[in-house]
């Protein structure tokens, strides 16, 4: 119970410091006039082209309450004009049984889009396009044609027999106590999460100052009519850098918990879910 008790307290002491990160990065962030227009020309001309999804990715930066009122305004009809426009998948696959898949990894035109399906409609361009399903190592392909404005079309494949004992790739999660009850061992989770948040920090030190060093250099070089490009690559990397130092904040105060937690501390589960890794704990 007392671990309990330290483990909330800690959590909500530590997410008011990643929140006040995030809020200032945001605000960091906030579009000056000249970057919403030239975000609104961006999704304008990405419109014609017929490339939607990317367009809607422009008129909802410069549809920002920081961009002036009469460019946000016009960025937010055509965000709503879009919407009507913009054709949408509902992706599902099978096993063999007839069971639905979940852990499915999905590529449309080569391009990741998910790794669950989770029966959410996605997005994509009017058009041709491929998609590819992968699971438990097999793979399915289907062709589509997306009509501009068809919503929630329905995709459905059906997996090979082949896939049908490998169908959820999930890896079991090997469990460890966090400390013996007569052993004074240090927990696994405390190398888990020290691991990442020494990544949690390489990642900080390398998109911060890259993306720092960048914005110097486009301030003295072409400011104010810099490529937006550019300007956006450099502010996503600095803002990735004040992602991953929140990250590696409460990693770091979290793997110092375990190291000095009690003996009757909860057993931690360390394991793999999907691509990711899990840490979990018994109270």
């Amino acid at each position: 119970m007392e671990s309990r008790v330290f483990v909330e307290r800690f959590v909500f002491a530590a997410l008011p410091a990643a929140m006040l990160i995030l809020a200032s990065a945001d605000n960091a962030w906030a579009l000056s006039k000249q970057e919403c227009i030239q975000a609104s020309e961006r999704g304008q001309q990405l419109r014609d082209d017929g490339k939607l999804v990317e367009a809607n990715g422009q008129f909802l930066s410069c549809a920002s309450d920081s961009c002036p009122k009469p460019v946000a305004d016009a960025c937010r009809e055509e965000l709503s004009s879009l919407d009507k426009k913009m054709p949408s998948l509902v992706l599902s696959a099978k096993a063999p049984s007839g069971s639905d898949l979940v852990q499915v990894k999905v590529f449309i035109d080569g391009v990741a889009v998910t790794d669950r399906l989770d029966g959410r409609a996605i997005p994509v361009n009017p058009g041709q396009h491929k998609l590819r399903f992968e699971s438990g190592g097999q793979s399915v392909e289907e062709q589509v044609v997306a009509l501009e404005g068809e919503k929630s079309r329905p995709v459905r494949v059906v997996f090979p027999a082949a896939s049908a004992a490998s169908s959820s790739p999930t890896k079991p999660a090997v469990e460890s106590p966090a400390q013996e009850s007569g052993g004074g061992g240090v927990p696994v989770a405390t190398y888990v999460l020290g691991g990442v948040a020494l990544a949690s920090l390489g990642g900080f030190a390398y998109f911060g100052l890259t993306g720092k060093g960048e914005i110097s250099d486009l301030r003295s070089t072409c400011a104010p009519r810099c490529n937006a490009d550019d300007v956006d690559a450099a502010k996503t990397k600095m803002l990735v850098g004040d992602v991953l130092l929140g990250v590696a904040v409460v990693s770091a105060g979290l793997a110092t918990y375990f190291v000095l937690a009690p003996k009757s501390a909860p057993a931690v589960t360390v394991g793999a879910r999907g691509t990711g890794v899990f840490v979990d704990g018994r109270f």
